[in-house]
């Protein structure tokens, strides 16, 4: 299956031990129960099952600074704050809107324990931590799997936020100021649809990049 957004780098396929409703154990063995949390056997990553063709990933939502872990050493530290509340809202609402669930991989250790969106080595440096990002992907993994025995195509979102004070929104279209300040009939030319993340989305969408972007 081929999904219409881009997701965290670095997917792997190392095993991660399940627990479900909160508790750990053995891996809970698939099919998985909509709407049910399943954790790694740390407890530091959370899969929310669904039953429709949508992933939520939230690398940066954590809020978990347990003291047997070091602190990363290289990298971005901040938090993206309030994604991993935005997650289970934006799942809640779904759930409400369509009868379904999406699938929801959250990583809840705090970024200077845990960078789930960049590659090892920068992303932890402790074997614990890269066993949690080990996890992260290998959860997200069996989301993009549990889709597939439904649908031939899913969509993934990599939600993000910022922590920094200035109060914006930053659009992740890897298109610049600029081009999104272009003219409807500007962004239709010149190869724009193919630099962005949603070229597959432009590429299906009757109104071309510029109807899905505005």
């Amino acid at each position: 299956m081929s999904f219409r957004a881009s997701l965290t780098r670095g997917y792997v396929l190392a095993a991660a031990l399940l627990a479900a409703c909160g508790t750990a154990g053995p891996e809970a063995p698939a099919p998985y129960t909509a709407g049910t949390s399943y954790f790694s056997v740390d407890g530091y990553v959370e899969y929310i099952a669904g039953d429709l063709p949508l992933l939520i990933t939230v690398p940066h939502g954590g809020t978990m600074q347990p003291l047997s872990l070091p602190d990363r050493t290289t990298g971005v530290f901040a938090s993206d704050l309030n994604t991993q509340d935005l997650a289970r809202r934006i799942a809640s609402a779904i759930r409400r809107a369509t009868g379904g669930y999406p699938h929801v991989v959250i990583c809840l250790l705090h970024r200077t324990k845990l960078d789930c969106n960049r590659d090892l080595p920068e992303a932890a440096d402790d074997p614990a931590a890269r066993e949690a990002w080990s996890a992260f992907h290998r959860l997200a993994e069996t989301a993009r799997e549990q889709i597939a025995q439904r649908t031939l195509t899913g969509f993934a979102i990599d939600l993000h936020g910022h922590g920094h004070p200035i109060q914006r929104v930053e659009l992740g279209y890897l298109l610049s100021a600029a081009t999104l300040g272009l003219s409807d009939a500007a962004l239709q030319q010149g190869g724009h649809a193919a630099a962005t993340s949603v070229r597959d989305l432009a590429a299906r969408s009757p109104g071309g990049l510029s109807g899905l972007l505005r």
